[in-house]
């Protein structure tokens, strides 16, 4: 909580307001100011990034990927694997193609949907949450 707000309006006795959103509606109560980001966070994020590109570039005989085809990203099984260039099936045609292994991901599921509560108004309205 910012020091600037009076943390008795907004958590209660012993953060029990906030308790009670978590337990009651699975709500997780954070605050941040708009426009910084915590320290470390650059790191985090470049770190993260850096391990996903490092898992992306694992490629194994027989798994889904997703590789170019011309100037779109298409649904493929990895059949062959080379240094420079891979073969592939593509999923819709089942036709078998080379590839530029730069051209190649591994395919990745979409993440998992998450409901987002946004609070709009002033500062203070959006503390006295109940």
């Amino acid at each position: 909580i910012p020091k600037s707000v009076d943390a008795g309006t907004i958590t209660g006795k012993d953060g029990k307001k906030f308790r009670e959103h978590f337990t009651q509606k699975g709500v997780i109560v954070a605050f941040a100011e708009e426009g910084t980001k915590p320290p470390g966070a650059e790191e985090a994020e470049a770190e993260a990034k850096r391990k996903q590109e490092e898992e992306l570039a694992i490629l194994e005989v027989g798994m889904k990927v997703t590789a170019k085809f011309g100037s779109e990203w298409k649904d493929a099984e990895l059949l062959e694997l080379g240094d420079a260039i891979v073969k592939v099936k593509w999923d819709d045609d089942e036709n078998e193609e080379q590839v530029i292994r730069g051209n190649v991901k591994r395919k990745v599921d979409p993440p998992e949907e998450v409901e987002h509560l946004l609070l709009f108004g002033p500062l203070r309205g959006r503390l006295e949450v109940e």
